[in-house]
């Protein structure tokens, strides 16, 4: 008996210990392998924008402080996190503003995207469905909703806005 013990006992280690080291949110299947901290701190790579503003994050507890009368949608409506940063095109000098929604699950970051963008066609061809609008484009990927705005964009701030959010869609990983 206590042969058995002794050769289950490093399995049951094992798998103590893989429980440890991950949150909650981590051991649910399907949890995104990326995080919204580390989408935008890849920002940094681009050679064409620098960061004018720190990463600011949000989570359940504060998101009434950035969503200030839109937060309980999104509240009762799976976000799990929320980080934000300003954007500056080193070519054309236009600030563009970046939010990364992590929600619980695809179908919820989903819902949220359709809700906002109503019957707007789905005309923005990055993440798994994506609606733009001038300098406003949004988009979901996974459980990941993200939208970029540019204030008065001219033709070539819009292609950074384009080039950032094809840059922010593949450091997305579900």
């Amino acid at each position: 008996m206590s042969s058995h013990k002794s050769f289950f006992l490093p399995f049951i280690l094992l798998f103590s210990i893989s429980f440890t080291f991950c949150s909650p949110g981590e051991r649910e299947a399907g949890a995104p392998k990326s995080d919204c901290e580390a989408i935008l701190g890849d920002l940094s790579k681009l050679k064409d924008f620098q960061s004018r503003d720190s990463i600011s994050v949000y989570s359940p507890e504060n998101l009434h402080y950035y969503l200030d009368g839109g937060a309980e949608f999104y509240l009762k409506n799976g976000f799990v996190k929320l980080a934000t940063t300003l954007v500056v095109s080193n070519e054309t000098g236009q600030e563009i503003s970046v939010e990364v929604y992590r929600m619980q699950n695809p179908s919820q970051a989903d819902f949220i995207y359709r809700t906002e963008s109503g019957d707007s066609p789905a005309n923005f061809e990055i993440g798994d469905k994506g609606y733009r609008s001038g300098g406003y484009a949004q988009f979901v990927k996974g459980a990941f909703l993200v939208k970029l705005v540019a204030y008065e964009p001219t033709e070539r701030e819009l292609e950074a806005l384009v080039a950032l959010a094809k840059f922010i869609e593949a450091g997305i990983q579900p």
